[in-house]
């Protein structure tokens, strides 16, 4: 990657903020798309290496930041996709997020290593974002079901690279909730969740659908 003034490449961006120290919501949210399109291939003719990746961030936790850390590790610039309360529930059931949008992108925005942060509507195509970012990165989780290895392969011309990283920790946000299930039942709920893990269907008992995707 060429060597790169920062203070120089701030001038022709139309957000500076990005590049800069601020970690409020204000300063990484963008909602239009057509500005984003366009903030994007100004940070590409500077020479930034794009990193994309995309997901809920539902009960942020140790698992989530080490995967955004080794995203990021993958270039300069990591932009990130985050999946409506709307498109959520679709995805995962009718009982989340546990965590609504707003405060997810607020907590996101105060991670060190996101840049930019773009929310991902349920009326869009799930191929749009990448359409219009065309990472050099793309970066995905092998704990997610929504990219199959055929959605990959096809989607591989808008990207420069694909990597899939394992799960980060022990934690998902699905064991988180379950722990916090089980800590505000008594002696009998704890009973039926421990039943439901031996029928390994606690997960889609408590997202309120059949399978479930753990991130």
């Amino acid at each position: 990657m060429p060597r790169i003034n920062k203070k120089a490449a701030l001038k022709p961006c139309s957000r500076k903020e990005i590049l800069g120290i601020k970690d409020d919501l204000e300063a990484r949210l963008i909602k239009d798309r057509r500005e984003l399109i366009k903030i994007i291939e100004a940070l590409k003719s500077l020479g930034y290496r794009i990193v994309l990746t995309m997901g809920v961030f539902d009960l942020l936790h140790i698992g989530h930041c080490n995967y955004l850390r080794e995203a990021k590790a993958r270039g300069d610039i990591l932009v990130i996709g985050v999946d409506s309360d709307e498109l959520t529930r679709k995805s995962k059931g009718p009982n989340r997020p546990t965590v609504p949008e707003d405060e997810r992108l607020g907590m996101l925005a105060n991670v060190r290593w996101v840049d930019i942060l773009v929310v991902r509507s349920l009326k869009e195509h799930p191929d749009d974002l990448i359409k219009q970012v065309k990472p050099d990165v793309w970066v995905t989780s092998n704990t997610t079901k929504m990219f199959s290895r055929d959605v990959k392969k096809r989607l591989q011309k808008y990207c420069g690279e694909i990597v899939t990283l394992d799960a980060q920790a022990t934690i998902s946000t699905t064991k988180r909730i379950s722990q916090l299930e089980r800590a505000g039942l008594g002696q009998l709920g704890r009973d039926m969740i421990e039943v439901l893990e031996k029928h390994g269907i606690v997960d889609s008992v408590l997202n309120g659908q059949k399978g479930g995707d753990k991130q």
